[in-house]
């Protein structure tokens, strides 16, 4: 699937309708550019022994030339070792497939298939996916301006319905490792249905990551960026607060996710 960077999670869940598959965080691999050739190698493995479900590959163009390199040639060499196994494989790219490595070196296998626009899901059956994947336990809390006590109603409402309330910020520099152990930290607290979780969001310096960890975070309850995992029962109610700045809002609203949530708005 070749998108846009605000396409990337359409050409994600659309993949998965495509193939009649579940949305399954760990079948999706997200690419950087320190990405290594180990990590690279894993994903390989496990895409191809995994009997027939669709594992994805997220923005391929970030690895190095090298590790592209490495990764189809393993691919050529499991496939010419054992040319009756079937795998399934989705790539998602912001580059132009014609120019992308690693796409090209797997046509050479002729089992590489281009998946075109109107393939994907449209506007509504996408709000419908993710409607099925939050299950209206996600709540969305946000205002114009500053200061009109987002905290205070997320903090009542979760007392109100008699909830054990935590708190998870995130703001600044992202690192996914330190935000994943701080999550399993909370985890031992989160093992009662119970409990409420408040994501306050900041004003965080990365928004192309945040909306990497919030759409696994929020869609799949769990995350794995990075070397950590963190994981959030799917039974526990969560609010999110958005930073009221100027420069936030402009970023959030790339977050097209957050369209489809139900949204609280706090006015004056």
């Amino acid at each position: 699937v070749e998108t846009s960077y605000e396409g990337i999670l359409r050409g994600i869940l659309s993949l998965f309708q495509l193939t009649k598959g579940q949305p399954q965080v760990h079948h999706i691999f997200y690419c950087s550019d320190t990405t290594s050739w180990t990590e690279m190698r894993a994903f390989a493995y496990r895409c191809f022994y995994s009997q027939g479900a669709l594992h994805q590959l997220i923005q391929p163009e970030l690895l190095s030339a090298l590790v592209q390199d490495q990764f189809t040639q393993f691919l050529h060499k499991l496939a010419k070792q054992q040319p009756k196994r079937l795998f399934r494989l989705g790539i998602v790219t912001t580059a132009s497939t014609s120019h992308l490595q690693l796409v090209n070196s797997l046509k050479a296998l002729q089992i590489v298939s281009t998946i075109q626009d109107q393939d994907l899901l449209d506007k509504t059956a996408l709000q419908e996916v993710i409607k099925e994947l939050i299950k209206g336990n996600s709540t969305l809390v946000t205002s114009h301006i500053a200061g009109l006590g987002k905290s205070t109603y997320i903090r009542d409402e979760i007392q109100r319905n008699h909830k054990l309330y935590i708190k998870f910020s995130i703001s600044g520099s992202i690192n996914v490792d330190t935000l994943a152990e701080r999550l399993r930290t909370l985890g031992k607290k989160m093992t009662s249905i119970d409990v409420a979780l408040h994501i306050d969001i900041g004003v965080v310096d990365n928004i192309q990551q945040l909306n990497e960890l919030l759409y696994c975070l929020l869609l799949f309850r769990s995350f794995r960026l990075g070397q950590e995992a963190a994981y959030i029962p799917a039974n526990i109610p969560i609010y999110i607060e958005l930073d009221s700045s100027p420069h936030s809002l402009t970023a959030h609203a790339k977050i097209i996710y957050f369209n489809f949530y139900h949204v609280i708005i706090l006015k004056l």
